[in-house]
């Protein structure tokens, strides 16, 4: 579950504002953007194997089929994975499952979230190798609380 007030293990001192996004994120991580028409993904690479990617999903699209579209794409790529209970969480309107999948005997851990709002749908990713991951949980939920959306900036530029 993403923790509403998180203490980040880093700072957030760098700020994303663009196509309707706005966060914060570690300024010494590396951002990288993917942008196509009405989607947009930023995904924030940290150091050793962890990252976080937020997209926008356009339209009225379920937390469920975000997840259930997300968890599909990983067992197309994954001959072995565990898949762990989807949770909401009430405080906050978070749909979250776990994963771990492995490849090359290591075991990567994978947090898939989403959330419904009124004017489209927000897919968040975390993964990373176990350990890694366990150190960067922190920082990558305070980086998904800081997310806003600004629903007339969706698609274009700000």
């Amino acid at each position: 579950m993403i923790d509403q007030d998180p203490t980040p293990s880093v700072q957030l001192d760098e700020a994303y504002e663009k196509n309707g996004l706005q966060l914060r994120y570690p300024g010494f991580w590396q951002l990288e953007c993917t942008e196509d028409g009405e989607t947009s993904s930023i995904t924030i690479l940290a150091e050793n194997t962890a990252f976080w990617m937020v997209s926008i999903v356009p339209g009225l699209v379920t937390a469920d089929e975000v997840l259930d579209a997300a968890l599909e794409s990983y067992q197309e790529e994954y001959d072995e994975f565990d898949v762990y209970e989807r949770k909401m969480d009430k405080s906050n309107s978070w749909m979250t499952q776990e994963l771990e999948v492995v490849c090359h005997d290591l075991i990567t851990s994978v947090t898939l979230n989403a959330i419904e709002l009124e004017e489209c749908s927000l897919f968040v990713l975390y993964q990373g190798e176990d350990s890694d991951l366990d150190e960067k949980r922190s920082t990558f939920d305070a980086m998904t609380a800081s997310l806003r959306v600004i629903p007339e900036e969706i698609g274009g530029s700000s």
